[in-house]
């Protein structure tokens, strides 16, 4: 073979080669535009439990920018905003997913009919965001939203074997889960053999059939707990556990985060990303730090929240949430406040002037009241205190 030809052999490789290339990038790109669409994240939470603010970091994270950060639309009962979802690789755009916020109120609940519909059930993620700065409120507030979002996914009549096909897609998706830590420990050989353990009793005892996310926000504020209402390790502990109790009961995930500094915030939009999408998550489970905690539905389990027991001496593991975590009582004394009655201008006067003729000045003696002091002055004091 002459050089000539040689040369347009390797030229025509490398011709072929490019359009492989550029092929398989094309494919994949097609691949990620296929991304389900009409995905919604459904945030349900107190007034001033910081829900408006957890989205805004939301779609920071997500380089969305729909609404100017800070300024949200005070007074609305039900609220529509979205993320763009990008490939992590590239950081092309491949989905949108809208978020709804209801207000605060449960009253206002009616207002789902228009978020969680019927036929959009099965690509709704739930997130319960409770304020971690009031931590008595936590459990109460917990029981409040998922009893609504209970009831209204009763109301939507879904046919019974629908509801029982995404219970157990919820019960699959927490059995599968594999720790991204332990899993970076195991050969490639061993990809495929994990094994579904059976779930404890307490676990998706309660399947509302849609994967959700309890996000506990200000976790900024323990130190001023620590210092206005002495909480202590073991009390941080107790709210965990009770708190992880009650995600095990529904198979939600757990995240305490902080707006303020920061904390949390991108792995929660990652986490989302992953729920909804399917996207990688590499993020393992975190329970060392109190203020920063995420635990990933599957991750739990009764024996691992028993170890916080170990951590407990003051406080009874077993004891009813409100019994130990109570909102400080004020210690300040309360001053009755009693009516005040004002003297009569020209009697208040008359008092005043004889207290002061009573204490006589250091360089001099007081001087005595004259008829012509007594008559024009009190007028003009009295106009001078009537309008002040």
């Amino acid at each position: 073979m002459s050089a000539q030809s040689q040369t347009n052999v390797e030229e025509s490789d490398r011709n072929e080669n490019l359009w492989t290339t550029i092929l398989n990038d094309v494919a994949q790109s097609s691949a990620r535009c296929r991304m389900p669409s009409g995905k919604t994240l459904l945030v349900l939470g107190e007034v001033s439990s910081g829900k408006s603010v957890l989205v805004d970091k939301i779609c920071q994270a997500s380089k969305t920018k729909n609404l100017v950060p800070g300024h949200h639309l005070s007074g609305c009962c039900l609220e529509y905003r979205y993320f763009d979802v990008r490939d992590e690789e590239t950081d092309d755009w491949i989905s949108r997913m809208g978020i709804w916020i209801l207000d605060g109120v449960v009253y206002h609940s009616d207002l789902l009919k228009f978020a969680l519909k019927k036929d959009d059930v099965d690509n709704t993620l739930v997130m319960i965001v409770v304020d971690l700065s009031k931590p008595w409120s936590i459990m109460e507030s917990l029981e409040r939203w998922v009893d609504v979002v209970q009831r209204h996914v009763n109301s939507l009549d879904i046919p019974p074997e629908d509801m029982r096909s995404m219970e157990a897609q919820l019960v699959e998706r927490f059995r599968q889960y594999v720790d991204p830590e332990e899993q970076s420990h195991t050969d490639g050989t061993t990809e495929g053999s994990h094994v579904s353990l059976p779930l404890d009793d307490s676990v998706l005892s309660h399947n509302l059939g849609l994967p959700l996310i309890v996000v506990g926000t200000k976790s900024d504020a323990f130190p001023h707990l620590e210092k206005e209402h002495g909480y202590k390790e073991e009390h941080y502990d107790f709210i965990q556990q009770n708190i992880r109790k009650f995600c095990l009961k529904y198979g939600a995930a757990l995240f305490y985060v902080s707006s303020v500094e920061e904390r949390n915030c991108d792995v929660l939009h990652k986490y989302i990303v992953h729920q909804a999408y399917g996207q990688p998550f590499t993020n393992p489970a975190s329970v060392v730090e109190k203020d920063a905690i995420f635990i990933p539905s599957g991750w739990d389990s009764e024996k691992k929240i028993a170890i916080l027991k170990e951590h407990m001496k003051d406080v009874a593991p077993d004891s009813s949430y409100h019994e130990v975590i109570k909102a400080k009582q004020s210690t300040a004394s309360v001053t009755e406040t009693k009516e005040l009655v004002a003297d009569d201008d020209q009697i208040f006067l008359q008092t005043t002037q004889i207290i002061l003729n009573k204490t006589p000045s250091k360089s001099q003696p007081a001087p005595k009241p004259t008829s012509q002091d007594s008559s024009p002055k009190p007028k003009q004091e009295v106009q001078v205190l009537s309008k002040l």
